[in-house]
């Protein structure tokens, strides 16, 4: 068991520094007035994989592992279009505009591109921390298709994965139990809607959840370097992914240490404050020197636009009807107890738990489902969970340590007022998972526990299937679509005029499928719609 657990804290450890090598590389490129290039991605992987083979043989073989498994990755994103509205109108811009030379430490995207000019662009990619957008663009370099760039979005996967695996031994959960809950940990449906797309909430909730895994064997006193390495690197990469990412990671790392620290009361606490203390000051100084570094430079908020003066308030027209005004608590209930649904204009519906719709499998495929954005059988799901919470407190048969998550994630969900949007709070997902764990981690519970723990685990199974359904066929769908559309623009063999209004990152597709043509910046005469707000027509 011993090797085993090496290699999973290996499998944790690798994609998180191949991750915050190239990162890394790409800021200091950025420093030294060097755009991203392929080199971004060959030089911290070839340092890696040199320094970890003369250093640690199984890492090593974890980070060339994950390489290869991020490379298979690229080649199936390839294949796949993102369709997301986030992903089209300002992520995949970001990551072309930063491909195409733009330095952000010395120049706004809007003098990079003209496209940055469009609808605020550059109000989002100047702002906004850059860490994921420059891995993507980094991939981008070297294989020159856009679609492949959404790669990254395997390694913290992996991550999730490998460090789940490894500390549910410290449940007793061992054989199919432990794979099955490792991969469900993994699958949080935010995940799987997210997994081809260019959205960042994927990243942000697997950095929370690695933080309560990390703290879990931090508490449980079987952290070993590895582990504290792999600490030190989650609350760094979270300040170059999302504004939120750090202050729900740290908020889970500020509720581990008050727990050790009451339990140990010694100077035991000091190790791991002092890698979260080392790894913000990383994370904001160096990963994320732009924008938090220069915000402090040109004198504003280091969030902004977020918060400080001419903030952009970016939810005002984002609730579904009937939650304007509404307590936190009350909109997160509706939301969890409704049907599937990502309309805006229509009203929550309540539904039986564990029923299914065929209109929420249609709604479920979307990146950013609004209502009801854990899949269709999380309702039920949470009514199961419930009932093993009674069956572990009334027994006393669940271990302290599985509380912290618990209660930790049970308060922000009531106290963030978005926590109804599944995708800003995916870390409710792992509260009725980490009571699945207390009850497989029971070896001498009852037959009606075990029962109890198999039903649970078989509705997220379930759950997880319908989530990855869903979004395989609308994927699908919207990528059969689009190809059909450009073979019909290609066989035309003329010259486009291309209009894109919102979504300017589509002009990759026809430049990648080799289609003659040009932008249009003013309103086309006779346009025939390509692709929602995107337009065309043919040159006389």
């Amino acid at each position: 068991m011993k090797s085993d657990s090496t290699y999973s804290q290996k499998f944790t450890l690798a994609p998180l520094l191949i991750l915050t090598s190239v990162i890394l590389f790409s800021m200091l490129g950025f420093i030294c007035g060097k755009a991203i290039s392929p080199i971004t991605v060959a030089v911290p992987v070839i340092l890696l994989l040199a320094v970890s083979f003369f250093v640690d043989r199984r890492l090593f073989r974890a980070v060339l592992i994950c390489f290869a498994a991020l490379a298979l990755w690229s080649f199936l994103c390839g294949l796949v279009f993102d369709g997301s509205y986030d992903g089209m109108y300002y992520h995949k811009q970001a990551v072309i505009t930063l491909k195409e030379g733009w330095n952000p430490i010395f120049e706004s995207s809007a003098s990079a591109d003209i496209f940055a000019n469009y609808l605020d662009l550059s109000l989002w990619l100047d702002n906004y921390p850059k860490g994921l957008w420059t891995f993507s663009a980094a991939i981008y370099s070297v294989t020159n298709r856009i679609e492949t760039a959404k790669a990254v979005n395997i390694l913290p996967l992996i991550s999730v994965f490998a460090a789940a695996f490894d500390v549910l031994r410290l449940f007793n959960i061992r054989g199919a139990k432990r794979v099955i809950l490792s991969l469900l940990f993994a699958l949080n449906p935010v995940f799987i809607c997210q997994l081809f797309t260019f959205y960042n909430d994927l990243t942000v909730g697997s950095l929370i959840i690695l933080a309560a895994l990390v703290g879990i064997k931090i508490y449980k006193e079987s952290a070993a370097g590895a582990d504290y390495l792999t600490l030190f690197l989650v609350m760094a990469l979270s300040c170059t992914v999302k504004f939120t990412a750090p202050l729900f990671v740290g908020l889970t790392l500020l509720a581990f240490g008050i727990c050790c620290l009451f339990k140990w009361r010694d100077r035991r606490i000091l190790r791991p404050v002092a890698a979260v203390v080392g790894a913000c000051v990383f994370g904001v100084a160096v990963l994320g020197a732009q924008p938090y570094v220069t915000h402090l430079i040109n004198g504003q908020n280091i969030i902004f636009p977020i918060l400080g003066e001419n903030k952009t308030d970016i939810m005002n027209d984002n609730p579904p009807s009937g939650f304007e005004g509404r307590p936190a608590p009350v909109n997160l209930a509706v939301s969890l107890a409704s049907r599937v649904c990502n309309d805006i204009n229509e009203r929550a519906r309540l539904k039986i738990p564990f029923s299914i719709h065929k209109d929420e499998l249609l709604y479920m495929s979307n990146a950013d489902v609004r209502v009801s954005g854990f899949g269709v059988w999380f309702g039920g799901i949470l009514l199961l969970a419930f009932l093993a919470f009674l069956v572990l407190i009334f027994r006393r048969k669940t271990d302290g340590v599985v509380l912290i998550p618990i209660v930790l994630f049970t308060i922000l969900a009531l106290l963030f007022s978005e926590s109804w949007w599944a995708r800003y709070a995916s870390f409710i997902y792992y509260i009725p998972l980490f009571l699945l764990t207390a009850l497989f981690g029971a070896d001498d519970g009852g037959i009606f526990e075990k029962c109890l723990a198999y039903a649970l685990c078989a509705a997220f199974l379930v759950n997880a299937a319908v989530v990855s359904y869903s979004v395989a066929v609308g994927s699908a769908n919207v990528t059969a679509f689009i190809n059909r559309r450009l073979d019909d623009v290609a066989a035309q063999d003329k010259k486009v005029i291309l209009r894109v209004n919102d979504f300017t990152s589509h002009v990759k597709l026809f430049s990648e499928r080799g289609i003659d043509f040009e932008v249009s910046h003013t309103a086309l005469e006779n346009p025939e719609i390509f692709y929602l707000t995107t337009k065309y027509e043919y040159a006389e």
